[in-house]
């Protein structure tokens, strides 16, 4: 690729333009569109560099549409000029260490989490489950909330002026880079609470043989337990053989198999 920059030097033609054919040669290679909409069996059978090309293409959009959120709030909260701003991050500062706490209870048992919404009422997981994403929003929201409220009493002009925009401008990035994670880990504590895993595998012999991903283009590596770290029992799969299988999934923590026929 770098060899075919420098002949495109060459010959002349402008930096925007082979920028431009990089990036469509990158869209041609990694096929973002068609990794981000794949199904779960799809998923399941990318290769470990794929996965990792779907986070990097996700975390990307996700970073960017955060930091547009926090710019968007910091302008409205800076034309507002809330005179009591200092109360309204305190409930929110409160709310989202609340919705924290929770997430580290999920992480750390999340068995026991998932046992405890089995026996409260529906209204109640509702209550739950509107705490855990008012949190979420309050999270990626008092910062940017707090900037642009204590922006508006300081003298002078942020818009019009130029270097305080751009320090603010940067410090609502390195905001978005950070709250980014924790965005993450609460929407996956979430996520982990009221939805249950799921688990692809194949028949053999009488046998389950759960399916984590292929080593290389011919095999996949596949072991006794839906779960790589619990398995004590591993196996290679040639791809031609596998794909030729029924691939069925398990829905983890459900007294029912799903059992779905799909045959490539």
């Amino acid at each position: 690729m770098n060899s075919f920059n420098e002949l495109l030097k060459y010959a002349g033609i402008p930096n925007a333009i082979i920028l431009i054919l990089t990036f469509c040669f990158a869209l041609n290679k990694i096929k973002p569109v068609t990794m981000i909409t794949s199904t779960y069996v799809e998923k399941s059978l990318q290769t470990k560099e794929k996965r990792l090309y779907v986070k990097i293409i996700r975390h990307i959009g996700y970073l960017l549409l955060l930091f547009l959120y926090q710019v968007i709030i910091t302008i409205c909260s800076y034309q507002l000029r809330i005179p009591f701003y200092n109360f309204i991050f305190y409930i929110g500062f409160v709310v989202s260490f609340l919705g924290m706490i929770i997430s580290g209870a999920i992480r750390i048992n999340k068995s026991w989490f998932k046992n405890f919404l089995k026996k409260r009422s529906l209204k109640m997981k509702f209550i739950v489950l509107l705490l855990l994403v008012f949190s979420v929003l309050c999270t990626i929201t008092i910062f940017p909330f707090l900037i642009g409220s204590g922006a508006a009493f300081v003298p002078g002009e942020l818009i019009t002026d130029q270097e305080k925009l751009v320090v603010v401008i940067i410090m609502l990035f390195f905001i978005a880079c950070i709250f980014l994670f924790l965005f993450k880990w609460e929407v996956n504590s979430i996520d982990l609470a009221f939805s249950d895993l799921k688990s692809l595998f194949v028949m053999e012999e009488s046998k389950k043989w759960y399916i984590f991903y292929p080593v290389d283009d011919k095999y996949f590596l596949c072991g006794n337990e839906p779960n790589k770290q619990e398995s004590n029992v591993f196996r290679y799969f040639e791809k031609t053989k596998l794909l030729e299988k029924e691939l069925h999934i398990c829905i983890a923590d459900s007294e029912e198999e799903d059992d779905i026929e799909y045959i490539i």
